[in-house]
């Protein structure tokens, strides 16, 4: 079952980071976000996923991005989010924002 996402923010000041804001009235957030991890060993590099359920050490592994929804599969778990009601402008934004964080392709990303 695919979670309702009413809005994505893209962010560069502290790090890199999306964030989702899953329901109708944006009750639950899921963000992803990325760090200046260079100084980290290469099994603790990567983008790192914060949401609601507070998994720890959750990462990013994969994204499925469609053009009603984005599949984010996690070391903890599966994703489906529902984004056909984003604007256009949000989505490219986050699909931008996506393409830096993933600069040394740490997350496998299909279209």
């Amino acid at each position: 079952m695919s979670q309702f996402v009413s809005s994505i923010a893209a962010d560069d000041g502290d790090g890199l980071s999306l964030d989702f804001a899953l329901g109708l009235y944006a009750s639950n957030r899921l963000l992803l976000s990325r760090h200046d991890d260079d100084a980290l060993p290469a099994d603790e590099r990567g983008i790192v996923m914060t949401s609601d359920d507070d998994d720890p050490n959750e990462r990013l592994l994969s994204v499925v991005w469609g053009s009603t929804s984005v599949v984010l599969l996690s070391s903890h778990k599966e994703y489906v989010l529902d984004v056909s009601h984003v604007g256009a402008g949000e989505l490219a934004a986050a699909r931008a924002m996506l393409t830096r964080m993933n600069h040394d392709a740490v997350v496998t990303v299909d279209e």
